[in-house]
């Protein structure tokens, strides 16, 4: 997804000074700031969020941090030991605690986060105020900042930032760097699949309109790193045991959810749900008109945005259980979609506000998340995903704030007739 620094005209948001998106601080200023929020914003939800022992796959996660490949090798968990293994290596140099060790990883991760999100929207040509509000929202969904920090023992967060930061270099330009980081990124997540594709497709499209051989070696370099990478640990680690939803080589009986999870009514209607209150934050934003205008903004990125998207429904679909987690891998296309919809749209200031403010409520950062050790069927159905009933309770959820959007925009459009 290259970065259009042509493109459409910008919103409403944000200083301006010579060329769109112009920031009127020095980029190191910027950055400073940029980072010294990120961490505010990190301590501040950390300060009202609780935390939970290792469970379920955080357990098979904290025990590979513990002891490394000594340790009870559970697939797919064992084919992840990006984060886990960061945590050992800080622990062992550090005198740390492990556990404290990957709580500081989750941390960072979660600050890096939100770095990535505003350096991406920047090197989309986002102003400055644009490019904090689409990072506040991600911050405001619940999974990228608030979910790993309760959730500590998980490696998504690692994911999201390694994930984020593969796409910000891709919309920079910088698609071999792009390329190489999502290789490494297969550590952390098979998630990483999709950007380290992009950048392949992207940097044999843009190599065959100015062949050099740099190029084409850089990009075997990326080809052959992730192949290394995701096809290795997988042919040489011995596995003892595999919670892998679809395992061909140690539980062949899997491979009939191939047909089954297409075809169940429960999982698709996960999944669409898990898909529609993802992107709230845009649909609350949006409008015919500005449908209209962001349509033709969206143009330059098509290939991508195609293969991103169509790489991530098979990766949700046959991913495993935790249907949520994976949706929201959609993370950095809602990203370029909202940084696209705020330069070719007047977005006024309220109706930003009122987005932070629905998504404030609307993924209970109000609440405390009930711990599964003590009520397990509170912690399930807290986000509300996972068989109709529930799918159903959370797009009611959802569609109650699209209804109080909606009535206050056509209210403010009324109070603007007659005082005209």
């Amino acid at each position: 997804m290259p970065a259009d620094p042509g493109g459409a005209p910008p919103g409403v948001l944000g200083p301006t000074r010579g060329m769109p998106g112009e920031s009127l601080w020095p980029r190191w200023a910027e950055g400073v700031l940029v980072l010294l929020a990120a961490v505010a914003f990190v301590v501040a939800v950390d300060a009202r969020t609780g935390e939970t022992a290792p469970i379920w796959d955080g357990k098979w996660y904290f025990q590979l941090a513990q002891e490394g490949y000594d340790a009870r090798r559970m697939a797919p968990f064992v084919f992840r030991p990006g984060m886990p293994f960061l945590a050992r290596w800080l622990a062992a140099a550090s005198g740390l605690d492990v556990e404290l060790a990957f709580k500081l990883i989750g941390r960072t991760a979660a600050t890096l986060v939100l770095c990535s999100v505003y350096a991406g929207a920047r090197a989309l040509s986002a102003r400055a105020g644009l490019a904090a509000f689409v990072a506040l929202v991600v911050g405001l969904t619940y999974h990228h900042v608030r979910f790993p920090l309760f959730y500590w023992s998980l490696v998504d967060v690692a994911g999201y930032a390694v994930f984020l930061l593969a796409f910000w270099c891709l919309w920079e330009g910088w698609t071999i760097r792009a390329g190489l980081i999502s290789a490494l990124g297969l550590f952390f997540k098979e998630m990483l699949l999709i950007p380290w594709i992009v950048s392949l497709v992207e940097g044999v499209a843009r190599t065959r309109r100015r062949p050099a051989r740099p190029a084409w070696l850089g990009l075997a370099a990326v080809a052959f790193l992730g192949v290394a990478v995701f096809v290795l640990p997988r042919l040489l680690l011995e596995v003892h045991q595999t919670q892998q939803w679809i395992d061909p080589f140690h539980s062949p009986e899997t491979l009939s959810r191939l047909w089954e999870a297409p075809a169940s009514f429960e999982r698709i209607s996960t999944i669409v749900s898990a898909y529609l209150v993802y992107w709230m934050p845009t649909w609350l934003l949006l409008t015919p008109t500005r449908v209209r205008a962001l349509l033709p903004a969206l143009r330059s990125h098509r290939r991508s945005l195609a293969v991103y998207l169509g790489l991530l429904f098979p990766l949700v679909l046959y991913g495993g259980v935790n249907v949520a987690v994976f949706v929201s891998y959609c993370v950095a296309a809602q990203v370029l979609v909202l940084v696209r919809l705020g330069q070719t749209s007047r977005l006024a200031h309220w109706e930003l506000l009122g987005t932070l403010v629905c998504l404030f409520f609307f993924q209970h950062f109000h609440r405390t998340i009930p711990d599964p050790h003590v009520d397990e069927q509170a912690y399930l159905t807290f986000y509300g995903f996972g068989d109709p009933a529930l799918n159903a309770r959370r797009l009611m959820q959802a569609g109650a704030w699209l209804a109080a959007m909606g009535t206050a925009r056509f209210l403010a459009g009324r109070i603007r007739v007659r005082a005209a």
